[in-house]
């Protein structure tokens, strides 16, 4: 299965997946180190790639931030 083909049809579970269990835990823990590297300040234009559901623009814009996200699914952007 193509990347895009697997992500367009998961889309709407993503989310959920990503925020339990040891998926969850990981996910939280990769969150901390990416932002103690990247340092976000007000106003910086971070751009997110693959940026799938938005979680990690999420946190940029929380961060005073603005992300730009793109990824090969429609379906995850939405």
């Amino acid at each position: 299965m193509k990347a895009e083909e697997h992500f367009g049809s998961v889309a709407w579970e993503y989310d959920k997946m990503r925020k339990t269990g040891v998926v969850g835990y990981l996910v939280k823990k990769e969150a901390v180190a990416i932002f103690s590297i990247l340092n976000v300040s007000s106003g910086d234009e971070v751009l997110d790639l693959g940026c799938g559901s938005g979680y990690y623009s999420e946190l940029i814009k929380f961060r005073g931030g603005i992300p730009y996200g793109v990824d090969i699914s429609a379906n995850m952007i939405k």
